[in-house]
């Protein structure tokens, strides 16, 4: 179990990179992306704040973490998920991804573990090929 006061830092922390995103880049539009518990902090933070436009969770804790802020956010939101993610598995993504508002996409890289072992290219295509159709 996380201390609350570590996860609330590591919401300051996204916001802090986003604020510094938003006066560096403020015509272009953010993507807020992150990878295992790196996505639930970063979706977070990224469902609540405006200046996030599109989300992007890679191999999302849905089986050991709390994501129902993500329910009925309206922004594009890609989940790509290895059909062997042991900490995200089918029966935990599929509901919350019913959840989503969408636009929305669900990836399953077949036989990919948590780790997206000797599968990295074809999750890098993924997001890649999400991205150029949303922004």
């Amino acid at each position: 179990v996380i201390d609350t006061n570590v996860y609330c830092a590591l919401h300051d922390d996204v916001r802090v990179a986003l604020d510094y995103l938003a006066s560096r880049f403020p015509a272009q539009p953010v993507c807020m992306m992150g990878y295992s518990f790196g996505a639930a902090v970063g979706l977070a933070v990224g469902a609540s704040d405006p200046r996030a436009s599109v989300l992007v969770g890679i191999g999302i804790p849905a089986g050991i973490w709390y994501l129902k802020f993500l329910q009925g956010v309206p922004k594009p939101t890609l989940i790509v998920q290895g059909t062997r993610d042991l900490f995200g598995p089918r029966d935990a993504i599929e509901p919350l991804f019913a959840a989503l508002a969408g636009p929305k996409q669900l990836h399953w890289i077949e036989g990919a573990d948590h780790s997206f072992t000797a599968r990295l290219d074809e999750l890098q295509e993924t997001v890649r090929a999400f991205l150029a159709e949303i922004v």
